[in-house]
């Protein structure tokens, strides 16, 4: 996605091994989407973005892709197990994002002149009349 025309990811990098069986959907993904999913890039983006994908080999370890954005944020996802097509769609999903940490919307609470119809609600056991004695 982009701002004011920019695209904020700036670098998208897929960490694999290639012999465990943990990394064999995005073995897959690179061999049968990724080249399609370069030249989408490219005829997106121009030629400016034509180095947005890197391939990293780590031996042994867990696959995961590692997404930096121009505003110099990190976002790591674990793709474990994972099969070809969910790769596909964390890819665009990253693709997509704008790079800003997510932010709590602060909701306005609901108050009213108006009592409610049914009376004040009180604990259980208290009683609503006073007693004199």
């Amino acid at each position: 996605m982009s701002i004011r025309g920019i695209f904020q990811l700036s670098k998208l990098t897929f960490v694999h091994c290639p012999h465990t069986g943990t990394s064999k959907g995005i073995n897959q993904f690179l061999v049968n989407a990724l080249p399609s999913l370069r030249i989408q890039t490219e005829e997106r983006r121009g030629e400016e973005h034509k180095n947005v994908f890197e391939i990293q080999q780590r031996k042994g370890k867990d696959p995961y892709l590692r997404a930096m954005f121009v505003n110099k944020r990190e976002k790591t996802i674990g793709v474990k197990n994972k099969t070809e097509e969910e790769i596909a769609i964390l890819v665009e999903n990253v693709m997509s994002e704008k790079g800003r940490a997510v932010k709590k919307i602060p909701r306005r609470v609901m108050r009213t002149r108006i009592s409610s119809v049914q009376g004040t609600w009180q604990p259980q056991g208290a009683s609503t009349s006073s007693s004199s004695t």
